[in-house]
């Protein structure tokens, strides 16, 4: 039981892992060198992470409110085509 506990841990912390990691890895870059042949695999597991922790009433929340999700498309994409000039 104990291990569940740490893991309920840290899953429920996984996003504020995610965000020290990534400052980390900005000010720090040299630590995170010795990773850079497991940063997909990285990747996948923060994602599949995230997955774990996203419930139905999240999940089904982006078909009641599809504006919203459209709306974050379109920052996502016109920001991107502002730092591409």
């Amino acid at each position: 039981m104990k291990t569940v506990r740490i893991f309920d841990w840290f899953t429920r912390l996984l996003p504020l892992w995610v965000v020290l990691c990534g400052i980390s890895a900005y000010f720090w870059p040299g630590l995170f060198i010795p990773f850079r042949a497991y940063m997909e695999i990285a990747f996948a597991l923060t994602m599949f992470g995230i997955g774990l922790v996203i419930n139905y009433d999240d999940f089904f929340s982006v078909f009641k409110k599809p504006q919203i999700v459209a709306l974050g498309l379109l920052a996502e994409f016109w920001s991107r085509s502002q730092r591409a000039v």
